[in-house]
């Protein structure tokens, strides 16, 4: 395909001699050669296409799958930073749109440079002069895009900010469960709104980078047409022959291939940045380091804890100190805002302190490095994962160590009071979750919030740590989960987040927080008898309770 531009010029200016010499037999040869020249075009044109598709589509194939490699192993602390969400959001953007094309870019400037080449030597048979001309056409376009990309590459980073947000409002409302909620209240057209203007931030911005590129574009076609106009205004005022201003016409008709090489090194150019960014967001990523089984651990500590968000505000915790050992189930009670959640991630790590420690069996446990700490863990948030797969794969993924059988998986299932639930299923473990999926099956918020339970029952990890794990079950169910905690308590140490009363009452020590210090300790008996803070915050649940 390169070569055809170069051979139709040759083959053209041999056809228009041999009828100005009114050779005959030449005349057929070179008719018939142009002939088989300009039908092979078509059909290699669209091999051409056809191949591109697929080299697209393999390349992006590649490109996300080194994405989602490179972010499955990225630490929770590096996850929550927003510069990292908002790299993995520009990386991503720029996949269908610019470095997905980047290797069929490379072919197709190899095919336009050959192409570009070949037309540039044909025309030198003819004058040197008008060959270099031809040949610098080439260059405009490729400065073109090569200024382009510079204010590109100053913009990439506030629009993937907007790109982010403008993503965020559309999955509310593309999203089966948020758009439901929200329609339900009435407040789906208000967020279509807010969508709506959103993107169009996004265009308007984009607009900004266009109003160059338009510039730029119009300008290099302009010296590109003159260059080759000079190119057949040089060749006339010399007097070549008719053949050789045919050959000229010919790579006039060829000269796309010259634009294919400056647009092609352009958008290589353009989308180097992109790639840069693209292999420097895979080299930041730390390797992959999978989770294993961990020991028995039989003591956690906490010790002095300090920690702000920022410069400016209050700290979150201060000089916060709390410990449990195996077999013990501990809570951690209070206000919204009192420092619980905030303790927990920097139990686990997902927070840097400032100052104070976290001891693992009497070893420090920023000692440890973030696979090996995060193992130790089997962590439920309030808000867990919905994650609408099968349900043998929604459990599995508590347990990355090793394989599940289906006795593990049922074992998870009974212990989290779901197992009649996915029973009932017809495809039972085989089940797809999410009744957005073609034959998949809605489940309630409280057979949800069991079902992330029993991925903590399956990853079997010596320290669990449960946020509110009962807080979308009725009370029947959430007396069978605890119940069921109790039970299976002697192999691990279990702290939970709580703002029921009741379920404190089994409790081995429940530390009390407001204002990012722990207040008092103690049992639930100790609490209430000692009437301070505990005793204010559960006095109205404790009333129910009394009084039913």
């Amino acid at each position: 395909m390169s070569l055809l531009p170069g051979l139709q010029v040759v083959l053209i200016a041999r056809l228009v001699d041999s009828v100005s010499t009114g050779d005959s037999s030449a005349l057929t040869t070179w008719m018939i050669s142009v002939a088989i020249c300009v039908g092979a075009t078509e059909p290699l044109s669209q091999a051409v296409r056809a191949l591109g598709y697929q080299i697209v589509s393999r390349a992006r194939a590649n490109l996300h799958g080194d994405l989602v490699h490179a972010v499955a192993g990225m630490p929770p602390s590096m996850l929550r930073q927003p510069e990292t969400v908002d790299r993995v959001q520009s990386v991503k953007d720029a996949i269908p749109m610019h470095t997905g094309y980047l290797f069929l870019n490379l072919l197709l400037a190899l095919q336009g440079i050959i192409g570009a080449i070949g037309v540039c030597v044909a025309v030198f048979t003819f004058n040197l002069l008008s060959g270099l001309l031809v040949l610098l056409a080439a260059l405009p376009v490729y400065m073109a895009s090569s200024y382009l990309n510079r204010v590109q590459d100053r913009m990439d980073a506030p629009l993937a900010a907007l790109s982010r947000r403008a993503g965020y409002l559309e999955t509310l409302l593309t999203h089966q469960r948020s758009a439901t909620e929200l329609n339900s209240l009435g407040a789906g057209q208000r967020v279509a709104a807010w969508t709506a203007a959103q993107y169009h931030r996004v265009a308007d911005f984009e607009r900004r980078l266009l109003r160059p590129l338009l510039k730029a574009q119009i300008l290099a076609g302009v010296v590109t047409g003159a260059l080759i106009a000079a190119a057949l205004l040089v060749l006339v005022t010399q007097q070549v022959t008719a053949g050789a201003a045919a050959g000229v016409v010919a790579a006039l008709a060829g000269a796309g291939a010259i634009r294919s090489a400056g647009f092609s090194l352009g958008s290589i150019a353009e989308a180097s940045p992109r790639v840069g960014r693209h292999l420097q967001l895979l080299k930041d990523a730390p390797a992959p380091a999978p989770q294993r089984e961990a020991p028995t651990v039989q003591k956690v500590e906490v010790v002095d804890l300090r920690f702000s968000y920022n410069e400016t505000s209050p700290p979150a915790l201060d000089g916060v100190s709390f410990s449990a050992r195996r077999g013990e189930m501990v809570a951690l009670v209070g206000p919204n805002g009192a420092g619980k959640t905030t303790a927990v991630n920097c139990l686990i790590g997902a927070l840097d302190l400032d100052s104070g420690g976290v001891f693992i069996d009497g070893q420090d446990a920023a000692q440890l490095d973030e696979a090996e700490r995060l193992a130790v863990f089997g962590a439920l948030s309030q808000e867990f994962g919905r994650f609408e797969l099968q349900v043998r794969d929604a459990v599995g993924l508590g347990q990355p160590a090793r394989s599940l059988s289906d006795d593990d998986i049922t074992d998870a299932l009974k212990k989290a009071q779901v197992a009649d639930v996915v029973a009932s299923m017809t495809s039972g473990l085989d089940t797809q979750l999410g009744d957005q999926w073609e034959g998949g099956v809605g489940i309630s918020g409280g057979q949800w919030q069991r079902m992330a339970l029993a991925r903590i029952y399956a990853r079997n990890a010596p320290v669990w740590i449960l946020d509110e794990p009962t807080s979308a079950i009725d009370a029947e169910a959430e007396y069978e989960v605890f119940a069921r905690l109790h039970q299976t308590r002697a192999d691990r140490i279990t702290i939970v987040v709580s703002h029921r009363a009741w379920t404190l009452q089994a409790m081995d020590r429940v530390y009390v927080f407001d204002k990012g210090s722990i207040v008092e300790s103690g049992t639930f008996d100790e609490l209430v008898a000692a009437g301070g803070r505990f005793n204010a915050l559960f006095r109205s649940q404790m009333a129910t309770n009394t009084s039913s």
